[in-house]
């Protein structure tokens, strides 16, 4: 009980400094977890990949599932989803009220995994958005996820982000700009 309670002293005395109870760090990109207590984002996934705790240090609260199981069950929803309505590579058929509820969830479950820093979810959501895949078109929502994909290494995003930039000006009517052609050397001209 004496150690019960030095531990809750210590904890309250960390939070009320601000402190990542993990490092002992003012927290960097800070994690809020479901339970409301906040660590530092690489301290929290430390913890999920040696496994020391599936808890919240400091009420043992269960913490929420890490960016590859979000993405890895929202990935398979996705997917049964679109095997059942597609119609052609980008294009679905209207979903049934139960279809778009677990769409809904699965993109809520691919915006958290990339908020977490999993590249692959924003690949996703910057579909979702861009097709308008069970989802109204947004192209803002998209562009912000694409360029997250993009800014991580993805090289489909990367395309991506330039075929919208060039489709943009196009929409605006702006042209994209001629360059100049340079006259080539001729044998006598040097």
């Amino acid at each position: 009980a004496a150690a019960q309670a030095q531990q809750d002293r210590l904890c309250k005395r960390a939070a009320e400094a601000e402190q990542c109870l993990i490092c002992l760090e003012p927290p960097r990109q800070p994690t809020t977890l479901p339970c409301g207590h906040e660590f530092c984002t690489a301290c929290v996934v430390e913890l999920r990949v040696k496994g020391v705790s599936e808890t919240c240090p400091l009420c043992r609260a269960p913490l929420p599932p890490g960016p590859q199981k979000l993405f890895e069950l929202a990935n398979r929803v996705c997917a049964r989803i679109h095997r059942a309505t597609q119609r052609d590579l980008n294009s679905w058929c209207p979903l049934s009220a139960l279809e778009q509820g677990e769409m809904e969830n699965a993109t809520v479950m691919l915006q958290e995994a990339m908020d977490q820093g999993h590249i692959e979810a924003a690949l996703c959501i910057g579909a979702i958005y861009y097709w308008g895949k069970a989802v109204a078109v947004d192209y803002p929502r998209a562009l912000a996820a694409y360029k997250i994909a993009a800014e991580g290494g993805d090289v489909t995003c990367q395309y991506q982000l330039g075929h919208m930039c060039i489709t943009s000006r196009q929409w605006h009517g702006s042209r994209r700009p001629r360059h100049k052609m340079i006259p080539r050397p001729t044998a006598g001209s040097g």
